[in-house]
């Protein structure tokens, strides 16, 4: 509704006053009526801050002296054509050109006008009045960047990679409108109230075409070698420029005979500002190249690292009974309702005692890891002669334990195989024992992957009559079940296997219960349905609290569980919190050179990693990794775990070429270890892809995506997530050089089967979709792209929460495009 005048009025003094006006009610009922008193506000605010208002240029008013040089004078000028204040640039008479050189600086002005792009300054037009040569062009409410150096000192982190980015697309845009800026320098370049990159001052500059002759301006400190040597200047001479300012922006100094400061971080920054000052022109990448490999530094924070394989170490870790820092604790059996079983936990734990004692000769005379104590127990095992059967299947059903305690699945198979062996008709063991023996039978083979035998054990189990009636052995063979079918991707059949024994009247003990609350967690981990994971794993640390459950290795399994779940939810400070608290838990249960407390300070690193914190990743990890391999050995799937989080973190931090080196060796390892295509070779055979993609190599990267995507097809299927990650990376790589439109094609087919196969919010279906985004921007189709990220937005807020990194990832994105 329109005021009446004499509001109206009321409203037009307190701007004159300088007061602040809310006119966006105003805009809809009198837009005219708003428009005005939005010019009378510019008009005002020029006069209060001390500007002449009358003056002119042309049809520009001229309202104040924003500041002078040797070129002339830029002032704060109202546009009444355009409604909206302007800079006004008018060209120094110096006498020596006349009018001639003010048609110079016209011609040159009028090309500038032709660079449309959000960070370069927009040019609206040029002309020659009263003598005077002169541009207007937007006015920037902000600060250059040399004025940012001198109040803060040197950009850090994300702001340094996301200022650099900016300024190297917005000179792609110059150079693509066949201009050399000639002049980049930290006071041509402002920084405005959001913090977005505008070029300017093309004082310096020269058509491309006309590349030849010496360049006639410039700034000392930025001056490539070939222009200093009085050769012909071409688009070279921006790139050594743009070189210098990265490392001032970085550093607060310039370059030192062309060196490159090796405190810079990270270190493919550090690289590309060495190719940035090569004396060769040639070199030198161009603007477009710069700001890919910039686009990948600032994504490699947040880029998803592969943890399956630490996910399900972490996750399905049984505990160590055996490990300390100098050897092993004998396990302590305790039978308790039978006198007989006293006696046999007593006879295995005087072997492990004598095995410890003194060494098989096969392992004697060298280093003894746990690993080879194990394997020489289990000869003994078979050749003490003077033990019973059932005394000779517990110490093998205590050994294959440890094995699996040690990730040693195989070892474990073989090992809890002889055991079960020796349960026979005419030397049946203990229910107890006899039922312990196949639950871990087939949890190994499940995690060999060995399907059908791991589905026969169950079956053996669920049909043998010594516990059908047995309420508490049928829940234990249920939930082995649960998890069997988890590893086949039948979750909603592992829960609907669970779901009767977690009833509320299911009369369980606390220890079973929680074994099944255990893997409810785990199955709907596997659902990303994190927020009730994260409900079932309080509820059960909570019953292990009322019932003395706690301080073993299922709440090892549940503390771990549960920080794993808040890190993927993005709370990282409480997943850092819990992480150390589970590592001081760790140390104080099991010991702190064990590997429960190893994995935990792997958590830690995980966690850590999930914050940029990369070289305190690292660090943690290279101080664990030789002590688990002392423990496991080299080439153990716990010891080839935390090698794949060493590379990922050295590729996230920037050392790709260090990551590159461990991912090759890491290759032949798993495949000596696994085979060439157990899915633990297969994805550190894709880490590699992906530490490609960030060091820029995306012609390799594109070769060998490839060939690992017909592996994975020919292994996993067409439809498996590995198939789909690996075909996302190729047009990752697609997209980064210069093949928008067939990595489109490449995304837009792998959000359609994700959302088939995983749903549609799962986080690696909106990662796709992040992707295809990504995709559209690069062909400039801003408002699809724009409307692909608000909705990804919505869906990352909701799914992930406002904090989590790839949420930070899609508002910065949106925020680009809306500045466009």
């Amino acid at each position: 509704m329109t005021p009446d005048p004499q509001a109206a009025l009321d409203i037009a003094r307190r701007i004159a006053d300088g007061e602040p006006v809310d006119l966006a009610a105003l805009e809809g009922s009198d837009p005219a009526l708003a428009r005005g008193l939005r010019k009378l506000g510019l008009l005002a605010k020029a006069m209060h801050l001390g500007g002449e208002v009358g003056s002119s240029w042309g049809h520009l008013q001229q309202l104040e002296l924003a500041g002078q040089g040797g070129f002339g004078e830029v002032y704060r000028a109202y546009d009444p054509t355009l409604d909206r204040i302007v800079a006004l640039k008018l060209k120094r008479d110096d006498g020596a050109g006349g009018i001639s050189s003010g048609r110079d600086f016209v011609a040159e002005a009028r090309r500038l006008a032709r660079v449309r792009h959000p960070h370069v300054l927009a040019v609206h037009g040029a002309s020659y009045h009263d003598g005077r040569a002169g541009l207007w062009a937007d006015w920037i409410d902000g600060e250059t960047l040399s004025a940012r150096l001198k109040r803060d000192g040197p950009l850090r982190d994300a702001q340094l990679l996301r200022t650099l980015q900016e300024l190297a697309a917005a000179l792609a845009a110059v150079h693509a409108s066949g201009l050399v800026h000639g002049d980049i320098k930290a006071s041509n370049v402002m920084l405005d109230g959001n913090g977005r990159v505008i070029l300017m001052d093309f004082g310096a500059g020269f058509e491309s075409s006309d590349e030849g002759s010496a360049i006639s301006a410039g700034t000392p400190r930025y001056l490539a070698p070939e222009v200093i040597a009085g050769k012909p200047a071409r688009l070279a001479v921006d790139l050594y420029a743009f070189g210098v300012l990265a490392q001032l922006l970085a550093t607060n100094d310039f370059p030192h005979q062309g060196r490159v400061d090796a405190a810079i971080q990270p270190r493919g920054l550090r690289q590309l500002i060495a190719l940035l000052l090569a004396a060769e022109p040639g070199a030198r990448p161009g603007a477009v190249e710069i700001g890919n490999v910039l686009q990948t530094l600032i994504d490699a924070p947040t880029r998803r690292v592969r943890q399956w394989l630490l996910a399900s170490v972490a996750l399905g870790l049984i505990g160590v009974v055996l490990a300390t820092g100098v050897g092993i604790r004998r396990e302590q059996i305790q039978r308790r309702q039978a006198e007989a079983a006293r006696d046999q936990a007593r006879a295995t734990a005087d072997f492990l005692t004598d095995m410890l004692a003194a060494p098989a000769p096969e392992v004697d005379g060298r280093d003894v890891r746990v690993v080879d104590v194990l394997e020489a127990a289990v000869q003994r095992a078979q050749q003490a002669s003077d033990l019973s059967a059932a005394t000779r299947a517990a110490l093998l059903a205590s050994i294959g334990h440890s094995q699996m305690a040690l990730n040693r699945y195989q070892s474990a198979s073989a090992t809890l195989s002889l055991a079960q062996a020796l349960d026979t008709p005419a030397n049946a063991l203990a229910p107890a024992l006899a039922l312990q023996i196949g639950l871990d039978l087939a949890d190994a083979r499940t995690r060999r992957e060995l399907n059908s035998e791991a589905e026969a054990t169950i079956a053996a189990l669920a049909s043998d009559p010594r516990w059908r009636d047995d309420a508490e052995a049928t829940a234990r063979i249920a939930i082995v079940r649960a998890l069997w079918l988890q590893a086949q991707g039948q979750i909603d059949a592992g829960l609907a296997a669970l779901a009767p024994l977690l009833a509320a009247n299911t009369q369980l003990s606390a220890s079973v219960r929680l074994k099944g609350l255990h893997a409810q967690a785990m199955l709907l981990f596997d659902q990303r349905r994190l927020a009730d994971a994260e409900a079932v794993m309080r509820e059960a640390l909570t019953l292990a609290a009322q019932h003395d459950q706690g301080n073993g290795t299922l709440e090892y399994e549940l503390r771990t569980m549960l920080a794993h779940v808040l890190n993927e939810q993005g709370r990282l400070s409480e997943a850092e919190a819990d992480y150390r608290a589970l590592v001081a838990w760790a140390g104080a249960t099991y010991g702190e050179n064990t590997l429960s407390s190893f994995m935990a300070l792997v958590g830690l690193a995980n966690t850590l990693n999930s914050q940029g914190r990369f070289a305190e990743t690292e660090t943690l990890l290279r101080v664990i990794l030789p002590k688990t391999e002392a423990i496991t050995g080299t080439d153990s799937s716990l010891a080839l775990s935390m090698r794949t989080n060493l590379a990922a973190a050295l590729y996230q931090s920037g050392k790709v070429d260090e990551a590159l080196v461990e991912y090759e060796s890491l290759i032949v390892s798993n495949e000596r270890h696994y085979g060439a295509t157990h899915p633990q070779s297969l994805i550190d055979r894709f880490n590699r892809l992906e530490a490609l993609n960030v060091a820029g190599r995306y012609a390799d990267a594109l070769r060998e995506g490839q060939v690992l995507r017909t592996v994975m097809i020919e292994t996993m299927g067409g439809e498996h997530l590995f198939t789909l990650e690996t075909e996302d990376a190729i047009g990752y790589a697609l997209n980064a050089s210069g093949r928008a439109v067939d990595a489109e094609a490449v995304h837009r087919r792998t959000v359609a089967s994700k959302i088939k196969v995983l749903g549609a919010d799962n986080p690696y279906t909106l990662l796709s979709r992040e992707y295809l985004a990504r995709a559209l921007i690069a062909q400039h189709r801003v408002d699809e792209a724009r409307s692909e990220l608000t909705l990804l937005l919505a869906d990352r807020d909701r799914v992930l929460g406002k904090a989590h990194p790839k949420t930070e990832v899609t508002r910065h994105l949106l925020a680009r495009l809306q500045r466009r």
